[in-house]
């Protein structure tokens, strides 16, 4: 299997691109057919494709699976059986911008490692269950010395040298 450069192989959604800065610059994986001399080899592209099917080696990248034991597939997000998200814990809440803004919360999702502020509006927390609605109701204002102290470990945990991430 190899990927083939975008020089010399054009997909047709890109032909329609208005800028060669957004192109892929491999397109793949493809299935080797065979090798033709030293340096050339024939791959099998899609039936509806009439471009050359044959290309030097220096227009193809070797594609490796990923190893499952070095490179874990993503978490999984869990969910109920009517198709919910799962909350393990609300941490604290805060007013939202302005007068009597909407209030967010800072939820920890099941399965997942990074806290998220939600609003109260948001779709997640329209349709949750009752426990989930008792946390709601039990959160601890952020404005209390504890809260500070832990939206501050938040922000910490978010800067990487000096800049922020996402």
């Amino acid at each position: 299997m190899v990927y083939v450069s975008s020089r010399v192989y054009k997909d047709p959604i890109e032909l329609t691109r208005p800028s060669e800065k957004l192109r892929e610059l491999y397109h793949g994986p493809f299935r080797v057919v065979e090798r033709i001399g030293e340096s050339a080899y024939l791959y099998a592209l899609p039936d509806n494709n009439t471009q050359h099917k044959e290309l030097n080696a220096q227009w193809l990248k070797l594609h490796v699976d990923n190893d499952d034991d070095l490179f874990p597939g993503r978490n999984q997000v869990h969910e109920d059986e009517q198709g919910r998200y799962l909350v393990k814990n609300v941490v604290f809440y805060r007013k939202g911008k302005g007068r009597g803004g909407p209030r967010e919360y800072l939820i920890v999702w099941e399965g997942r490692p990074k806290r998220e502020w939600i609003k109260h509006s948001d779709s997640r927390l329209v349709d949750v269950s009752t426990e989930v609605k008792k946390m709601l109701k039990e959160a601890r204002p952020q404005t209390s010395k504890a809260g500070r102290r832990e939206a501050g470990k938040e922000q910490r945990r978010a800067k990487v040298g000096g800049r922020q991430t996402t």
